[in-house]
């Protein structure tokens, strides 16, 4: 998590803000100022800032603040290890997984794929086993989390 003052000399915490992002390193970011106007901080806001504090702020305000951004962190931390999992399913898994997030039942897979009911039933034991799912309401919480990281 970033905590930078919006003004420094010959740098701004925008382009500090941007200088990340360009290298690919989205941190969560919280502004600090005291000296800024509304156009500064709706810019950095809208290039993904955490919060925007103006000074004097209440410390309780800061806490809250990295709060947030912690949980943005573990949320995309999440997204990615969500993504990495997928990447361990076979082409016809991924399939399977698809159709399951749809709510299709073994039958329905079955003729989706052209597939027999055993093959079909083999296909959702593999991504059960693979994503460590216990119940399709496991698989259709990740398959929202991943919709809502993309």
């Amino acid at each position: 998590v970033v905590i930078t003052d919006l003004v420094f000399p010959g740098l701004s915490g925008l382009d500090i803000q941007l200088e990340l992002q360009n290298k690919g390193l989205n941190l969560p970011i919280i502004f600090i100022s005291g000296d800024s106007s509304v156009s500064q901080s709706i810019k950095a806001m809208k290039q993904g800032a955490v919060d925007f504090l103006v000074k004097p702020f209440d410390s309780a305000d800061l806490i809250s603040a990295v709060d947030q951004a912690f949980e943005l962190l573990a949320c995309e931390t999440k997204k990615i290890a969500l993504r990495e999992a997928l990447k361990v399913l076979s082409p016809r898994e991924r399939e399977t997984f698809g159709l399951l997030a749809l709510g299709f039942n073994n039958q329905e897979i079955q003729d989706k794929l052209n597939i027999s009911l055993p093959t079909a039933k083999q296909y959702k034991s593999e991504v059960m086993r693979k994503l460590n799912f216990d119940s399709l309401s496991q698989l259709l919480e990740f398959k929202n989390k991943m919709n809502s990281s993309m």
